[in-house]
């Protein structure tokens, strides 16, 4: 995949920091500060964190899989 390939997967996706929220490093890093919460918490924010997740892979295997047929066309 090219450069400009990948380039254009991100402005489809048109992901965007929100800023009013602290950006972690990893998910090891988010499941250390999800561990420091109440019980209930940590399984909300643990459900959160995932649907999340799954919601981003989505759209980045999405994007990639628009540019590959595109490229195959």
């Amino acid at each position: 995949m090219s450069k400009s390939s990948i380039s254009q997967v991100a402005d489809d996706i048109r992901a965007q920091r929100l800023g009013m929220f602290h950006t972690y490093d990893s998910v090891s890093d988010v499941m250390t500060y999800i561990e420091q919460l109440s019980s209930s918490e940590r399984a909300l924010a643990t459900t959160i964190m995932g649907l999340t997740l799954n919601a981003t892979v989505t759209q980045i295997a999405d994007g990639l899989d628009n540019v590959t047929a595109e490229e195959n066309q």
